[in-house]
């Protein structure tokens, strides 16, 4: 039992990382003069204006750390499944 939640925990810290690491990709996703950062959902924008503020939608980071979340934890599903982490030596 302890062994999923630590997985569980392991793939949650994964995602936050990809989360926050994608907020430095500009995403050019809505209107002409403000930059959008965040994949695939823009949670952080700043106007171009002469006194930039940034801007974070904190709705669109928890459904975009949501989609990495599930993607990290099918993907290490998958890997125990096909046994890839004993293959190179890892053990979990």
């Amino acid at each position: 039992m302890e062994k999923e939640y630590k997985q569980i925990l392991m793939t949650f810290v994964l995602s936050l990382g990809i989360t926050l690491i994608t907020g430095l990709i500009p995403n050019n996703a809505g209107l002409i003069g403000v930059g959008y950062w965040g994949f695939p959902l823009p949670w952080m924008n700043q106007a171009v204006v002469l006194n930039p503020v940034i801007n974070f939608d904190f709705s669109a980071m928890i459904i975009d750390l949501l989609a990495w979340w599930l993607i990290v934890y099918v993907l290490f599903f998958l890997a125990l499944r096909f046994k890839v982490f004993e293959r190179i030596g890892i053990q979990i």
